[in-house]
């Protein structure tokens, strides 16, 4: 990567908007935080071209630690602009582009860092004027040469308007060769283009990028302490002429087959290339002097400022007809001896009381009244030419308004796509600065005030957050982000279906003998997992295939819950080995603290009517004991299923009547209370036995359809005899997982929303394969269920887990859940590979399970 970036521009009121740009790149990610950047004005405003802008850029840096050893880009972006003057303000290297560049600079820069990565040293000199681009990986064919001009095919037209290299050979189509410079030639005729242009009447166009290796490095040190500080040199037209004809130097052209050149050298061009279908260019200008003034400049697309005479255009007219025509001398225009151009013509009038809310750039196509009618009062006027504006205007009040009305624009983009599937993080990209910044988050907040839907709200706080991040206001980000996530559990809270008035429990019914004992199995998923998990099943709706396990012959999850004939609430964890005790009822109202092994069984009773059925009694309490034999962070939805367990456990007390679905929203309702987040697959995975496929329509709320999937005879043999599951040795917490995919889910992450989409339609394939026994695409949809989940976060697996597949003794394998730990599910090719894969899994410190289905839960209810 470069060490050294160096922008030159024309005075020091650009390079200070410039600076401003460089922080936006940097905030943006563009630049590397460790590149060190300058900016360089020309001395006193003077012009002194790319050659001279080049050595002042190089003396003035090198006392600031810049070497000819180092790998240093040169960027002029410097310059009138005349043909195009509203680039001037800016400069024409932050000229603006379609999203997702933004701007000339955000164009040219990957294609010059993917040369920049691979130079050892040199130096790089770019024109900012062009845009560039490059499709797939730039590659230096070689690096045997002292200076390398990037050139560019195509025909003669545009050769005529440009540099154009002429090589020693014209057979100069392939890519992959060095070709040697003859020489340089500065917007030559067609005739002259045609001596050397090859077969297909093509030239090598100057894109304007030069690298500068060995003995030419020399060369540009030695005029950098020769140079005169002031003189005007051509670093194209002058210098390249006398670095070709050098017998050291060996100069050499390449033209990389996939870069895109765009030629903009009108504003025609320019409005073409951004497709700005306008006519007419206008732009209000604040001035430095004197305060608080400012000029409205405005011409058609097809007037070229720079034509003088009678080609001088104002609103496509001659400007000598327009002044005929209004009995006006040339004079009341051009007072001084200068060209009659547009550029130098005093045209427009110098207003007062500036209001920003004029400035910038519009799409006003109105004709200004004093070009209708020129009258005494304009005659009178302050009036100032094209050129007096640029150099009078105030470069950085512009900047910071386009900044505030780009991010009015951008705030009124994103409310009207907010339901849809943009990304809006690089669009972010063009507004990150203080002004930016504060006008975007201040429309989005108006806009949480007017939007009712909790999940737009959810992602217009998820944009604050991301803007939040990238402007390095980390207290904003998490402020935002978890405001995000408090949406999103008000949107499930909406989508659920719960009835807890139908219970036949009396108060005279307490009694401390009744125990309640409840057994679940474990779930494994083969498919759409993740598309369970709110918001995305509440917008798209989710399908799961999963299936229901004993573990070495058991139930792995046990709850058990019975009334205490005192006051007291007592949860006791076995396999955790931790018990509390609460006598102050008032406590069980404070939320649980997630991370904590007795937090579910309080957010059970958190999130249901048993507190207030305790309360009828005031001696009477409540025991819960819970078991799970099974490592925390397994993979197999003991969370959920435990939950479910304890939410059967305390309805069976209340001899409470529920339905399948009212007990699935319970769980999820008790996961929001704890804090947890989470789908429904786990509770649905381990409350209904056998191999099923859930599914939910999008909307609230939220209802589930559950298709017991029949096993043929064969199939369900195979998987008993090869079907693996090893627990990997690691944990993993699915919170943290859970919650960058969800937060990349508000974002819109694109290869994100495909998968899970993706992922969906799987689910559907998978039941449907199940019920045919095909192995063969069960397998292969097992591995894209896995391959799913590494895209949807890469934490999903890591090289400890992925030595534990093995591609030689198996056919398929997934890892359990939310991945990063926890099982594997493995299929083996057949039962010998099974036992020589066990081995090698045991080899490695895994540890085998033997499963089988389960039919779901059972309850022991005892007197």
């Amino acid at each position: 990567m470069w060490e050294n970036i160096i922008l030159t521009a024309t005075n020091f009121a650009q390079a200070e908007v410039f600076e401003s740009q460089l922080q936006r790149l940097r905030r943006a990610r563009v630049l590397d935080p460790e590149v060190l950047t300058w900016v360089i004005p020309d001395p006193d405003g003077q012009r002194i071209g790319s050659g001279g802008a080049t050595f002042n850029a190089l003396a003035s840096c090198l006392p600031k630690g810049v070497d000819f050893d180092q790998k240093t880009l040169i960027l002029h972006s410097g310059g009138d602009s005349q043909r195009i003057p509203h680039q001037s303000l800016q400069g024409k290297i932050f000229a603006s582009l379609p999203a997702p560049e933004f701007s000339v600079f955000e164009s040219i820069y990957p294609v010059l860092s993917q040369i920049g990565q691979q130079l050892e040293s040199g130096i790089v000199v770019a024109c900012g004027d062009t845009p560039l681009r490059f499709s797939g990986q730039l590659q230096l064919p070689s690096q045997d040469f002292d200076i390398l001009g990037v050139g560019y095919l195509a025909g003669l037209d545009l050769g005529t308007r440009h540099g154009v290299y002429q090589t020693e050979k014209s057979g100069f189509s392939k890519p992959q060769i060095l070709h040697q410079v003859k020489s340089v030639w500065q917007k030559a005729p067609t005739d002259l283009l045609k001596r050397f242009c090859n077969t297909d009447h093509q030239v090598i166009i100057d894109t304007g990028v030069l690298i500068f290796q060995g003995r030419s490095i020399d060369q540009l040190q030695n005029w950098t302490m020769e140079y005169n500080p002031g003189t005007f040199v051509d670093l194209y037209s002058q210098l390249l002429p006398q670095l070709i004809a050098s017998p050291f130097i060996d100069f050499r052209a390449w033209i990389p087959e996939q870069l895109q050149f765009f030629h903009s050298g009108s504003t025609r061009e320019y409005f073409d290339f951004i497709n700005n279908s306008k006519q007419t260019v206008k732009f209000a200008v604040p001035l430095s002097e004197p305060a608080d003034s400012w000029v409205e400049i405005s011409y058609n697309v097809d007037d070229n400022p720079k034509k003088v005479d009678d080609q001088a255009t104002l609103f496509g007219q001659s400007i000598y007809q327009w002044l005929r025509v209004n009995s006006h001398s040339a004079t009341s225009i051009w007072p001084h001896e200068e060209e009659h151009s547009l550029w130098n013509a005093q045209l427009f009038p110098v207003h007062r009381e500036i209001q920003d809310d004029n400035l910038g750039l519009s799409a006003d196509i109105a004709f200004p009244n004093w070009y209708l009618d020129p009258d005494d009062n304009w005659l009178k006027s302050k009036r100032l030419s094209i050129r007096e504006v640029m150099k009078l205007a105030d470069r950085h009040k512009i900047f910071k308004n386009e900044q505030k009305i780009e991010a009015e624009a951008l705030a009124s983009r994103i409310t009207d796509r907010i339901g849809s599937d943009s990304d809006f993080r690089s669009d972010l990209n063009q507004i990150l600065t203080p002004e930016g910044s504060h006008v975007l988050i201040d429309r989005l907040s108006k806009q949480l005030t007017e939007v009712e839907n909790p999940l737009y709200q959810a992602r217009l706080h998820k944009v604050i957050s991301d803007l939040s991040d990238k402007m390095e206001d980390d207290k904003l980000k998490k402020q935002h982000l978890e405001l995000a996530f408090q949406k999103i559990a008000q949107s499930v809270s909406d989508s659920m279906v719960l009835d807890q008035k139908n219970s036949s429990f009396k108060k005279n019914q307490f009694s401390n003998s009744k125990t309640i004992t409840v057994k679940l199995p474990v779930r494994i998923d083969l498919a759409g997992g993740w598309t369970d998990t709110p918001p995305y099943s509440l917008e798209r709706g989710g399908a799961v295939v999963n299936m229901a396990l004993l573990l070495n012959g058991d139930y792995p999850i046990q709850v058990q819950a019975r009334w205490l004939n005192q006051r007291i609430v007592r949860f006791h964890s076995t396999d955790q080995d931790q018990q509390l005790e609460i006598t102050d009822f008032d406590e069980l109202h404070n939320r649980p603290r997630i991370g904590n092994a007795l937090a579910l069984p309080h957010a059970v009773l958190l999130a249901g009517d048993i507190l207030s059925v305790l309360n009828i009694s005031k001696t009477m309490g409540l025991e819960i004991t819970t078991s799970c034999n099974v490592p925390m962070g397994s993979g197999l939805g003991t969370s959920s299923i435990l939950a479910a367990g304890c939410v059967i456990a305390t309805w069976e007390l209340m001899e409470r009547e529920w339905s399948q679905e009212e007990l699935f929203n319970q769980v999820l309702y008790v996961e929001q209370v704890l804090g947890s987040g989470g789908g429904w697959q786990d509770q649905v995975g381990g409350i209904v036995g056998g191999v099923k496929l859930t599914t939910t329509e999008s909307g609230i709320p939220q209802h589930f359809s559950v298709q017991q999937l029949a096993l043929v005879g064969s199939f369900a043999q195979i998987l008993q005899e090869r079907m693996i599951l090893a627990y990997t040795g690691e944990q993993r917490i699915a919170k943290n997982i859970l919650e960058l995919v969800v937060a990349d889910w508000l974002s819109r992450r694109v290869d994100l929303v495909e998968t899970l989409n993706n992922l969906r339609t799987d689910a559907y394939q998978m039941a449907m394969e199940i019920q045919k026994g095909d192995v063969d695409k069960f397998s292969q949809l097992l591995v894209n269920y896995f391959e799913g989940k590494k895209v949807l976060n890469p934490q999903t697996t890591n090289p400890q887990i992925n030595r534990l597949i093995n591609p030689d003794y198996c056919l398929a394998w997934n890892i359990a859940g939310a991945g990063g730990g926890g099982f594997l599910i493995l299929l083996a090719k057949d039962a010998d590979s099974r036992r020589l894969m066990e081995q090698y899994l045991i080899d490695y410190s895994a540890t085998i399970y033997n499963w089988d289905f389960a039919n779901g839960y059972v309850v022991d209810s005892l007197p």
